[in-house]
């Protein structure tokens, strides 16, 4: 539901705004027109005869009777002016404050977005080291050897454990559903490839001489 739907009070309120600013243009423009067909009609009577004159004093009275309307729809129409101008200036700030909420998300997730690929980049990047471990293994390298490159593989994915957890949260915090997921996905690869990293210091270290 819109923001819009939820605010049947505030819909209603700025109709009758509406209304009044429509009226008081509609009155203006009534009265306005009467008062020029008096004009026009007291300017095209001639005046012979005393029935003339007393119908043109007549109109007289009705073109000052317009006048005094005039004048009192031109106040409602200037207030009604000024509601407008109001609710303009506030659309306004409320567009302003909505176009720096988006570009602060946008802001936030690119920030977000950035981190996860810097860390998968990362991710990827520990392979290497693992597979040379591992291919010095086969090829017979010494357990004590081993240890010292095992252990330092250990220590990066120890780091971007952290780093995936970090950004996790963040994502969270900042209510990124998706980066979320996907980073807590990352952290669980980054687990898993350090578990099978831990299992092979484990067994270098039963065969490393004590």
């Amino acid at each position: 539901m819109t923001k819009r739907d939820d605010d049947p009070a505030g819909a209603s309120a700025r109709a009758g705004e509406n209304v009044n600013l429509t009226s008081a243009a509609q009155s203006l423009e009534g009265d306005l027109r009467k008062l020029e067909d008096t004009v026009r009609e007291a300017k095209q009577l001639d005046i012979t005869s005393d029935k003339t004159l007393q119908k043109a004093r007549k109109l007289l009275e009705a073109c000052s009777e317009h006048q005094l309307k005039l004048a009192g729809h031109l106040q409602e129409l200037v207030a009604a002016m000024q509601s407008a101008q109001q609710r303009v200036q506030s659309s306004m700030d409320e567009t302003l404050a909505l176009s720096q909420k988006v570009g602060g998300r946008a802001g936030e997730r690119g920030d977000l977005v950035e981190r996860f690929a810097t860390l998968g980049k990362r991710t990827t990047e520990i392979n290497e080291p693992v597979n040379a471990v591992v291919e010095k293994h086969r090829e017979g390298a010494q357990p004590a050897e081993l240890l010292l490159a095992v252990n330092a593989v250990l220590v990066v994915t120890e780091v971007l454990v952290a780093e995936a957890e970090g950004l996790t949260s963040d994502a969270k915090k900042g209510n990124w559903v998706d980066i979320a997921k996907e980073a807590d996905g990352l952290r669980q690869q980054i687990l898993s490839a350090r578990n099978k990293v831990m299992m092979l210091r484990r067994n270098l270290s039963e065969r490393a001489p004590s």
